[in-house]
């Protein structure tokens, strides 16, 4: 089940974001937060920095 988490960026990266929504890359702002989330932890499993959860 999805949970709602509420964080806070800086301006310049939420510009950024909107811009990638604007240009269709991402639906939404979730969906490009959600992504870059994905990816970053894979990349640290792949690396051996991510602990067990």
């Amino acid at each position: 089940m999805a949970r709602v988490v509420n964080v806070r960026l800086p301006k310049e990266l939420v510009a950024t974001i909107d811009a990638l929504v604007a240009k269709g890359v991402f639906k939404n702002r979730s969906e490009a937060v959600r992504q870059f989330s994905r990816e970053y932890l894979a990349e640290l499993k792949k690396l051996g920095k991510q602990k067990q959860v």
